[in-house]
C-alpha cells in the first residue's frame, strides 16, 4: 500500500476523537465490540476480520478513520500499539465501495476496492451531532452518541454501476415534449409576444379616448394596475427563459470538445439574473467573466431585466398626455342671429317674471361691465407699479376681458390705426380702437357630445383639452374725436333756435326721420360718416354734459351705433364717440380647459393662423355691422352709469379724454375704456349665433335649433401611451432588447428541439460537484470560497462508461474517462449507453455562444 494511504500518529491525533458509545439505548455498532459486564465500559476495535486490534480502558482516546486508526493510552503500563499497514475499518457486510465513498465525504486517501462479494446490514440509530465537529473526548467514558462518520446504505444502489460510480438515473436530455421543455418554449412564446406587443405600444403611442375614462371605459386606476401586472410577468417570464438559455449556453460550453470549458465566474452570470445586487456583491466574478462575450450578455440582461417594468411604466402604461393637433369639423348649435334682444330676454337666467325682461339684461349688462373694467383697470395698475409705464401701442396695451359660463374670456385689439397720423390728418385728437371678443358657440360645442372630446369630468377632472375654432368673432368699434363748444352745436338741440329742451318727453320734441332727412351738417361728418354722403345720420343730445359728465344717445332712424358725448374739466374739452357692433373675418376662437380653469380668447390678424375665419371663408366681408346690437345694448348704458348725471363711470371716461396725438403711457383713452365697458354685450349676443358671418333663416329664432359644420383643430389630453418627457426616451433600449433578446430565445428553443440537463442550477450543480472527485485546483477553497485565479479556471463536464456524470477540469474530466473505460469490467455493457451517445453528440454540436 502506498505511502498516502497511512495515517501517521500526529495525523490521527488530528482526527476527530469519538469515544465509543455505551449507551443502552443505541445498538452497538458493527465497529466496535461492547462488554457491558466491564466495570471500566472498556470497548475494543475489531478489524472487518473480526482482530481485536486495540481496547481502551478509562480515560483512553481512540481515534477514527477510514484509513487509519491509531490507540494513545494514558494508562499505566499499557504502551501504544503501533498501526497496522491498512486499517480501513469497515464493517463486515459493508459495500466494496465503502472507502471510496468515506473518501470522498472527509477528504481521506482513498482505499482500495474490494471485488468480493458483500453482505447487506441494518442501519443504525441516527447519531446526534456534537456541538463542535472539532470536539475532543479526554474524560472517562460518556454515555455518548454515535458520532462517526455517515454510515452506508443498506446493500448496493441500484443506480450505481458495479465500478462504483454513480450512475445517472435520467437521460441528460430533455425531448421538445417533456414536461420543461414545453414549459420554456410556452413561456418564450408568451415573453417574445407580449413585449413585442409592448414595444409596439411604446412606439405607436395610441390614445385610447373614451376606453379608458370614468364614464363608459376602464378606470384608469384599472388600467394602470393590469399595465403594472402583464410587464410583471412579461419581465418575469423573460427571467426564466433567458436563464435557461444560459444555463443551455453554459451546458454545451462544458460538454463541447471545441470548447475550453466554462469557468467559476461565467457559472455565476446566472445568479445576476436572478439576483442583480450580486454583480455589486460578487465583483470578483464579474471581473472575470463581465470581459468575455457572454459575461456582457448576461451583464445586459440583468440590466434590462432589473428594469423592463420601469420601462413599461414610463412608456407603455397609459397617462394623460396631449395628443398633436387633429384637424377635423367641429358641429355647433345656433339658434339666433347675433345680439337678437327677443332671444336675449328669452334666455336671461334670473328668476324674474317673464315679462320683466328689461330688468334681467340690466343685470347682465350690469354684473359682467362692472367686473370687467376692474380687472382691466387692476391690469394698468399691475403694469404700472411694475414697469412705471404701458406701451403706447395700441396692440402691447391691456385688452378687455369677460367672464361668461364659468370661463375667462379674453379680447384681442384688431384693425389697430395710427393714432397720430389719423390726428393730424383731420386737425383734431381722434381716437379709433376696435376691440373683438371671441364666439362663445365654441364653448358650447366644445362640450357638445356630438363632437366626442373628453371632458375633465371623464377623467376624474384631471382632463385637458383645446379647440381653435374657424368662427368669426364679434367685434366693439369705438371711434371719438375731441371737439369744441362751437363745433358741437348742430348736433346740441339746446342750441337750435326757437326751441324748449324737455327731458320728460325727449327725444319726441326732434323732427321725425325720414328717408330724405339727413340732419345738420357737423366739422366730423367726414370722420364719423354723418350725411347722406355715407348713409347715417348724425346724432342729436338735447344739452351739453356739465363738468365730468356724459349723455348718451341711442335714438336715431335705422341708427346703427350708439353715440356719447362727454366732457372733461375745461369748457372746451368735450369728446364724442360713437360705439357700434360687428362681426369680423379676422379672427378664430380658442378655447382651452384644464383642471383649473377654463380660457377662450380672440386670436386675430396672425398671418400664420390657418384657421382665421377668413382663411376658410376669404370672401367674407369685413366690418360687417349689426343693427339689433343697439336695440340689446340700448339698457346697458343707464346700468353702468353712462349717460347718468354725475355718475362714477361718467367721472372715470372724462378723465381719460386724449390731451395729445398719442395714446398715454400712464392711463387708457376714453376709447380704450368704453370698448372694455361694451366686452359684456358681446360676449352675451354671441352665445347661440351660427359659426357664418350671415343669417339665412326667415325666422329670427329657431327652436330647438341648427347644427352647423365648421373647421377646427382640437388637442386634448387623454389617456396614452409613450413617454411624457423627452429624457424618458431612453427606455426605449430596454423594450427593444427585451423584444429582441426574446425573439433570439424563441428560436433558439424551438430549433435546438429540447433541452440538456442545466448542470449548472444550483441542485443540479450540488449532486454533479458531490458525485465528482475533489480537484487539486481548488484546494483550499473549501472553506471561504473560490478566488482570484480560481474564477478563471475552466471546467468540463465528462461521462463515464457507467453512464456516471461528473465536473473537474479539462485534464481531470479526459482522464477520468478514459480512466473509467480502462477499468470498468463492463465496457462492453454501455457501448450502446443512450446518455453516453447523446453526451458524445452534445459534444460534437456546434456552440451559439
Amino acid at each position: 500500500m502506498s505511502p498516502s494511504s497511512k495515517v501517521s500518529s500526529g495525523n490521527a491525533q488530528r482526527l476527530r476523537e469519538v469515544v465509543l458509545p455505551t449507551s443502552k439505548r443505541h445498538p452497538p455498532h458493527p465497529f466496535t465490540r461492547l462488554d457491558s459486564a466491564d466495570s471500566d465500559s472498556r470497548g475494543s476495535a475489531l478489524t472487518e476480520d473480526g482482530e481485536d486490534v486495540g481496547h481502551a480502558s478509562n480515560g483512553a482516546n481512540i481515534a477514527y478513520g477510514l484509513g487509519n486508526v491509531e490507540r494513545h493510552s494514558t494508562g499505566a503500563g499499557i504502551p501504544p500499539i503501533s498501526p497496522p499497514q491498512r486499517t480501513d475499518l469497515r464493517p463486515a457486510d459493508a459495500p466494496p465501495n465503502y472507502a471510496r465513498n468515506r473518501s470522498q465525504n472527509f477528504g481521506l486517501t482513498l482505499g482500495e476496492r474490494p471485488t468480493e462479494p458483500v453482505q447487506s446490514f441494518q442501519y443504525p440509530s441516527r447519531p446526534q451531532r456534537p456541538e463542535s465537529l472539532f470536539e475532543t473526548y479526554n474524560e472517562e467514558p460518556l454515555d455518548t452518541e454515535y458520532l462517526g462518520p455517515p454510515l452506508p446504505a443498506a446493500g448496493l444502489n441500484p443506480d450505481k454501476h458495479p465500478n462504483g460510480h454513480c450512475r445517472s438515473r435520467r437521460h441528460i436530455f430533455k425531448g421538445r415534449k417533456s414536461h420543461l421543455s414545453v414549459t420554456i418554449l410556452i413561456l418564450a412564446i408568451y415573453s417574445a409576444i407580449g413585449s413585442g406587443a409592448y414595444l409596439f405600444l411604446a412606439l405607436v403611442k395610441p390614445r385610447y379616448g373614451k376606453h379608458i375614462s370614468t364614464n363608459g371605459g376602464l378606470l384608469p386606476s384599472t388600467v394602470s394596475l393590469l399595465s403594472t401586472l402583464i410587464a410583471k410577468t412579461i419581465e418575469l417570464s423573460f427571467v426564466t427563459v433567458f436563464e435557461a438559455f444560459l444555463g443551455q449556453t453554459l451546458c454545451q460550453r462544458a460538454v463541447s470538445k471545441s470548447s475550453r470549458g466554462v469557468t467559476i465566474a461565467d457559472m455565476s452570470t446566472r445568479s445576476w439574473i436572478q439576483q442583480p445586487g450580486s454583480i455589486m456583491t460578487n465583483w470578483e466574478s464579474v471581473k472575470y467573466a463581465g470581459r468575455t462575450f457572454l459575461g456582457i450578455i448576461a451583464l445586459v440582461g440583468s440590466l434590462v431585466a432589473l428594469l423592463y417594468t420601469t420601462a413599461s411604466d414610463a412608456l407603455v402604461s397609459p397617462k394623460l398626455s396631449f395628443g398633436s393637433w387633429n384637424s377635423k369639423e367641429m358641429v355647433g348649435l345656433y339658434n339666433h342671429s347675433f345680439s337678437n334682444p327677443a332671444y336675449l330676454s328669452h334666455i336671461c337666467t334670473i328668476p324674474l317674471k317673464e315679462e320683466d325682461t328689461t330688468s334681467c339684461l340690466q343685470i347682465e349688462h350690469a354684473s359682467q361691465a362692472y367686473h370687467n373694467f376692474q380687472n382691466y383697470l387692476s391690469d394698468w395698475d399691475q403694469r404700472l407699479s411694475s414697469d412705471g409705464r404701458v406701451d403706447t401701442a395700441l396692440k402691447g396695451r391691456p385688452s378687455g376681458s369677460g367672464y361668461k359660463y364659468n370661463t375667462s374670456a379674453t379680447a384681442n385689439w384688431i384693425e389697430v390705426r395710427d393714432m397720430e397720423q389719423g390726428s393730424e390728418v383731420n386737425g383734431r385728437i381722434v381716437n379709433n380702437v376696435t376691440m373683438a371678443m371671441p364666439h362663445v358657440g365654441v364653448y358650447w360645442a366644445a362640450h357638445d357630445p356630438k363632437n366626442a372630446i373628453m371632458q375633465p369630468k371623464d377623467l376624474q377632472g384631471l382632463g385637458a383639452y383645446s379647440v381653435i375654432a374657424s368662427v368669426p368673432s364679434p367685434a366693439v368699434n369705438v371711434l371719438c374725436a375731441n371737439m369744441s363748444y362751437d363745433e358741437l352745436k348742430p348736433i346740441v338741440y339746446y342750441e337750435w333756435p326757437a326751441v324748449v329742451v324737455d327731458l320728460d318727453v325727449w327725444p319726441s320734441q326732434l323732427p321725425l326721420a325720414s328717408s330724405t332727412y339727413w340732419g345738420n351738417k357737423t366739422a366730423v361728418d367726414d370722420i364719423f360718416g354723418f350725411g347722406e354722403k355715407y348713409g347715417r345720420r348724425a346724432p342729436v343730445f338735447p344739452d351739453y354734459p356739465k363738468d365730468y359728465n356724459t349723455v348718451l344717445n341711442r335714438t336715431g332712424y335705422q341708427a346703427d351705433s350708439m353715440f356719447m358725448l362727454g366732457k372733461g374739466s375745461d369748457r372746451d374739452d368735450y369728446v364724442l364717440c360713437s360705439m357700434r357692433a360687428e362681426i369680423t373675418p379676422a379672427c378664430s376662437t380658442r378655447y382651452s380647459i384644464d383642471a383649473n380653469r377654463d380660457v377662450i380668447q380672440a386670436h386675430c390678424e396672425d398671418a400664420d393662423d390657418q384657421l382665421a375665419f377668413s382663411r376658410s371663408y376669404p370672401d367674407a366681408p369685413v366690418g360687417l355691422t349689426v343693427r339689433d346690437w343697439v336695440d340689446s345694448a340700448s339698457t346697458w348704458g343707464d346700468v353702468i352709469g353712462v349717460g347718468i348725471e354725475n355718475s362714477t363711470t361718467s367721472r372715470v371716461l372724462t378723465q381719460m379724454i386724449p390731451t395729445s396725438y398719442q395714446l398715454s403711457d400712464k392711463q387708457p383713452s376714453v376709447a380704450e375704456a368704453l370698448a372694455v365697458l361694451l366686452g359684456c354685450t358681446l360676449l352675451f349676443g354671441s352665445q347661440g349665433m351660427p359659426f357664418q358671418d350671415y343669417w339665412s333663416h326667415p325666422s329670427t329664432i329657431l327652436e330647438p335649433g341648427v347644427y352647423q359644420k365648421s373647421n377646427a383643430s382640437i388637442r386634448s389630453q387623454e389617456y396614452a401611451s409613450g413617454g411624457q418627457v423627452p429624457w424618458q426616451g431612453i427606455f426605449y433600449v430596454v423594450l427593444v432588447l427585451v423584444f429582441g433578446t426574446n425573439c433570439f430565445c424563441l428560436g433558439y428553443f424551438v430549433l435546438r428541439g429540447g433541452l440538456v440537463t442545466d448542470f449548472f442550477e444550483p441542485q443540479n450543480l450540488f449532486a454533479l460537484s458531490i458525485n465528482s472527485p475533489e480537484s487539486r485546483h481548488l484546494a483550499g477553497s473549501c472553506g471561504g470560497g473560490p478566488e482570484k485565479s480560481d474564477f478563471s479556471l475552466y471546467w468540463r463536464v465528462g461521462v463515464s462508461d457507467g453512464e456516471h456524470v461528473f465536473i473537474g477540469t479539462g485534464e481531470e474530466s479526459d482522464n477520468g474517462q478514459a480512466r473509467s473505460a480502462g477499468s470498468s469490467p463492463h465496457e462492453l455493457e454501455w457501448e450502446d449507453s443512450p446518455i453516453i451517445k447523446t453526451f458524445e453528440q452534445l459534444s460534437k454540436r456546434r456552440r451559439v455562444l
